[in-house]
């Protein structure tokens, strides 16, 4: 799997077609001058297992501080980078805050699916 993920910019939109697909969302909140979001950005989400993991179970929305701002108070996050997995509903399933190397990063997603 080569393509790229194709990440969602907008809740409403996550979460509607979350539902729709009988899918999570994976909401990562990121910033520009983040070492460990660009990590997560060349390293783990460039990962063949974790793109096919995403591809199955997850909607993928990213929040960029600075531009989604009002996303990062509404999920009271205080750092980046934090992952957080939203069931169907919008209900929160799972946090993890900081680089996620792949297989952690699957660990978590596989965790927060089944909560």
């Amino acid at each position: 799997m080569s393509e790229e993920l194709q990440w969602e910019s907008s809740l409403s939109n996550a979460v509607g077609r979350a539902k729709k697909e009988n899918r999570h969302v994976l909401v990562v909140f990121s910033g520009l001058s983040c070492r460990g979001c660009r990590m997560m950005a060349s390293i783990t989400f460039q990962n063949d297992a974790v793109k096919t993991l995403i591809d199955k179970s997850f909607v993928p929305l990213k929040f960029e501080s600075g531009r989604d701002a009002e996303q990062f108070l509404r999920f009271q996050v205080k750092g980046t980078p934090t992952t957080l997995v939203l069931s169907s509903e919008g209900d929160e399933t799972g946090r993890i805050t900081g680089y996620q190397p792949p297989d952690d990063l699957i660990s978590f997603l596989e965790n927060a699916q089944n909560s």
